[in-house]
């Protein structure tokens, strides 16, 4: 499924705006970019959120950018479900 796909499949624009899910890790959360508007946009904050909860105030931020986010080894689904 293309990105596009699972972001319009799951809805994200209508539950979570300005989540833009870019990977879900197998256990049901969706690893979003946090591109809000009022948000600067250098560099974009990564969030894990469930995909039965998409809401902001279910988010956990994961990486303060991309590059933090790869060279990460915490598990996605520990951080977003504890």
């Amino acid at each position: 499924m293309e990105l596009r796909e699972i972001n319009i499949a799951y809805e994200l624009p209508e539950y979570i705006k300005g989540a833009v899910s870019f990977g879900l890790d197998g256990s049901g959360n969706h690893i979003v970019f946090d591109m809000r508007p009022e948000k600067n946009h250098t560099k974009y904050k990564i969030y894990g959120v469930h995909s039965g909860y998409l809401e902001w105030n279910g988010a956990k931020l994961i990486a303060n950018d991309f590059w933090e986010f790869i060279n990460g080894t915490e598990n996605i689904d520990e951080l977003v479900n504890n």
